[in-house]
């Protein structure tokens, strides 16, 4: 029988993807592109910010050249090995990974056909067991339902031209962006009116 390997959960602690989970099988890309495993709509996060990568029973996270790196205890990485409950950071999002050590695999017991005491019914009169309805629980309804486990909060994807490069640029680079916009509006205002007068 071969073991099975450690089950790896990533949990996203901070941010408009705050509550995310995600399930780390062999590799797990991290970024702001719909193609990423993990899609965080942050900005500070690169389209591509970093990877988790399963080697054996380790766990690796690289960086995948971001612009505002990737942190393991307020240091920037490149390439580092992690343990369970690390916390990390791409930019300014935290996330923790959990690394499950196996179940323990239990040989199956055989089946023994349980033995049934008969039933003692009184008879009484009134409607007859056949007739009645039985109707299964609802899962919201179920007394033995257990709550999940963490809380998924969203926010819209802010789109646009230009959203995500410009979420990536400085306040400066984008008030000059603003601002080469607004004169370029303005010069075809004025064209336009020389041009109608």
């Amino acid at each position: 029988m071969t073991p099975s390997k450690p089950r790896v959960n990533l949990y996203v602690l901070t941010g408009n993807s705050a509550g995310e989970e995600a399930v780390v099988v062999d590799e797990l890309s991290i970024g702001r592109l719909a193609e990423c495993d993990l899609t965080l709509h942050d900005q500070g996060v690169s389209r591509r910010h970093a990877r988790l990568v399963r080697q054996g029973d380790e766990l690796f996270l690289e960086d995948l050249g971001s612009a505002n790196g990737t942190k393991l205890k307020g240091q920037r990485v490149q390439k580092v090995r992690l343990e369970d409950g690390a916390v990390f950071a791409l930019g300014p999002i935290e996330l923790r990974v959990r690394i499950e050590a196996p179940a323990p695999s239990v040989a199956a017991a055989p089946l023994v056909e349980p033995r049934v005491a008969p039933a003692r019914v009184a008879a009484k009169e009134g409607p007859s067991l056949d007739s009645a309805v039985v109707t299964p629980l609802s899962g919201k309804d179920d007394p033995h339902r257990l709550p999940s486990g963490v809380l998924r909060y969203s926010q819209p994807k802010r789109g646009g031209f230009y959203a995500d490069d410009l979420a990536q640029r400085g306040p400066l680079q984008r008030v000059g962006f603003f601002l080469l916009v607004l004169g370029i509006g303005a010069g075809l205002a004025y064209l336009a009116f020389k041009l109608a007068s």
